[in-house]
């Protein structure tokens, strides 16, 4: 099947986004995913590229202070590189008039959502993997705390406590390359810290979003630690977020942890996006060999 991969610097208000658009000459519909913090756009055209082989235009970008990316990183910087990114999508797939479905992996959902909020939903469908609705400083606490309470109960040597912090970041993103100086693909000087700081303290832009119109899937890991951190009775809480904010969510867990590394799992989360782009149910039957994993749990 063949598709031409465009790569481009696209400019939005003084800066410019590095940008990746795979595009089929005859395809079902469109795919729209913002990248990780640390990460880019090869990152998520390397997850998700099947989806272009089951026929789905694919669009991502890096954020600012990212890759090929100019400007400077902060959290309010990322919201905003995603809804002007967004609006151009929408603008550009009128001509073609395709169904696009937003993807929002961990913290990439929440400038996915807002995105989507600001633009008065061009997404009516979006599917969230392992979603993180919050970065305030109490749920990041929380979220510390939560992990040093388990680890101190194995480990309570005074050299251990020494580097919990440096073992709770290689907890939380064991993937990615971590320096003094670069986080993945973003180095310190391209980062707005203080900016970044104040975000965290006082931003919190999902808060007063409710998207009624917005279908949306869940898929979360039932063995995901980094989410259960974040609050007590997880995974029911963690339900309830996301029904604050999408009131028809529809549910899948998933076997595995925050990542999702099995390859079985991996195959069932990209058969599920495709059902879910393709039809209006939210409902979604289980392949069988995914259901027998399901019924070891």
């Amino acid at each position: 099947m063949p598709w031409i991969t465009e790569h481009r610097l696209t400019p939005l208000c003084g800066r410019r986004l590095e940008t990746v658009r795979i595009r089929l000459k005859s395809p079902r519909g469109l795919i729209f995913v913002p990248p990780l913090i640390g990460g880019d756009a090869a990152q998520q055209v390397r997850y998700f590229r099947r989806l272009v082989r089951m026929r789905y235009d694919l669009v991502t970008f890096s954020y600012s202070g990212h890759g090929r990316s100019t400007g400077r990183f902060s959290h309010a910087a990322a919201l905003k590189d995603t809804a002007a990114l967004l609006r151009i999508v929408d603008r550009e797939n009128r001509g073609d008039g395709l169904p696009i479905t937003g993807i929002g992996c961990c913290y990439g959902a929440i400038p996915l959502i807002f995105g989507n909020s600001r633009l008065a939903a061009p997404l009516k469908k979006l599917v969230l993997i392992n979603a993180v609705f919050d970065l305030s400083v109490k749920a990041a606490a929380t979220s510390f705390f939560r992990y040093y309470r388990e680890i101190h109960q194995c480990r309570g040597s005074e050299s251990f406590l020494r580097g919990v912090f440096r073992r709770y970041l290689d907890f939380m993103f064991p993937q990615v390359h971590k320096t003094r100086h670069e986080f993945g693909r973003l180095h310190r000087r391209r980062v707005r810290i203080f900016k970044t700081l104040a975000d965290v303290l006082f931003l919190n832009p999902l808060a007063s979003i409710r998207q009624d119109r917005t279908q949306a899937l869940c898929l979360y890991g039932r063995e995901d630690r980094i989410l259960r951190f974040y609050g007590t009775g997880y995974p029911a809480s963690y339900e309830k977020t996301v029904k604050r904010i999408f009131p028809t969510a529809a549910f899948q867990p998933l076997p595995g942890g925050h990542f999702l590394s099995s390859p079985v799992t991996r195959n069932e989360i990209l058969r599920r996006i495709r059902v879910f782009s393709d039809h209006q149910g939210l409902i979604l039957p289980v392949s069988p060999i995914f259901n027998t994993a399901l019924t070891r749990i």
